[in-house]
Parts: structure tokens; sequence; C-alpha cells
């Protein structure tokens, strides 16, 4: 928290210290998105906030604004139809699948797949699918997908390993090996794409969707 308030310190002394700056387009907006409270919480950010969400909705857009004034403090847009995974958890790769399952769980299937006893030249034995378990694809960041049917992104904690299951039918079999993770979440898509960062130096001072 200290940072982000000396960050944002930064930014509107470089933007409010003279006349000059006073009426600068581009940095009332950097100030104003490096807001914690949010970009329109100052009754004074309201307009150029209006006027940037506005001028970004054009077909061209408007040129980005900019504000040289600012350094270090910087804004640039960018395109993540996904906010980040949470804390403990990344992106599960491109058409990567998964499962979760607990510790102990996989530790039991484990066993059951590849016995001590095993030869090195046999392979593991495929085990059944577990009551509520249910396959994930990944998407990665999923920067990627169509607009118009984009797919929730998988998020995954710790790997456990990776397990064969059983998931034909007895007249038909059919095995599939997947990755294991103690975790594993969804993410529907953003409201909107696009993004702008703002940072201070090389470090992001946060992420503004508009």
């Amino acid at each position: 928290m200290r940072k982000s308030l000396c960050a944002i310190a930064i930014i509107s002394a470089a933007t409010f210290t003279g006349q000059a700056y006073a009426d600068d387009y581009g940095c009332r907006v950097l100030m104003c998105l490096s807001n914690p409270n949010g970009p329109t919480a100052e009754p004074q950010c309201d307009p150029p906030i209006r006027k940037f969400i506005e001028g970004q909705a054009k077909d061209p857009k408007e040129p980005f604004p900019s504000c040289p004034e600012g350094a270090p403090a910087t804004m640039k847009p960018a395109y993540r139809p996904y906010d980040q995974c949470p804390d403990g958890t990344r992106a599960l790769d491109d058409t990567v699948q998964a499962v979760q399952l607990p510790s102990s769980t996989f530790n039991q299937l484990a066993l059951v797949s590849k016995p001590p006893a095993k030869l090195p030249w046999q392979n593991d034995r495929p085990v059944d699918v577990p009551s509520g378990v249910t396959f994930l694809t990944g998407i990665g960041e999923g920067s990627g997908q169509n607009s118009a049917t984009r797919a929730n992104k998988v998020c995954v904690g710790k790997s456990l390993g990776t397990l064969t299951f059983n998931v034909g039918t007895q007249d038909a079999p059919e095995t599939k090996t997947v990755l294991v993770f103690d975790q594993v979440t969804t993410m529907e898509p953003a409201k909107s794409p696009y993004v702008v960062d703002v940072n201070v130096g090389p470090q992001l001072l946060r992420s503004v969707r508009f």
C-alpha cells in the first residue's frame, strides 16, 4: 500500500505541479487511472476518463494519451480477455487437459496405476474416474480465443503428477492420460478485454479495464 501511495504521489505531482500541466489530458488520465479507489473516484477525473473511454471506443480509436512529464509513471494499452489467475495458481497451457484431486486420492490412485511390483516395460494401469471429477482443457491466457465463443480460462495449482483413466465403455474401451493438480479453477471472460497497465518504472501499479 505504501508503495502505491508513493507512486500516486509521484504521478499527481507530475500532473499538477504547474499551470503548464493543469490542462494536460494525458497526465490527468494517468493520474486518475492510478487511483486505487477507481478512475472516477474523484470528481475532477470524470471528464478526462469519459473522454478517454469514448475516444478508445471509436473506430478508428483516438491516439492513446501519454504523459511524458509523469515519468517514471507510464501507462500503456493491453488486450487481455481474462483476469490473472488467483494467487498460487497459473493458467493451464493451451489444449492440455487436467483434473483436480486431493493429494490423498491421487496417491491412492497412483498406487493402483503404478504398483511397486510393476515391471519397467509394463504400461501404467488405467484407473476409473472418481465420481464428480471433470476433465478441463486449458486455453493458456486466452488471448487467441474467438470473442464470440470464448471458453473459460483454466487455472491450476500444484502439480501432483499424471494418471491414466478409463473413459470408454466395456464395449469400446478407451483411456486418457491427464495432468492432476491439487487445485483447478475456471474463470469466465472479463466484461471487457481492453486494459490499461499503469507502471511506475518496471513495476506494475495496477491494471484498469475500460
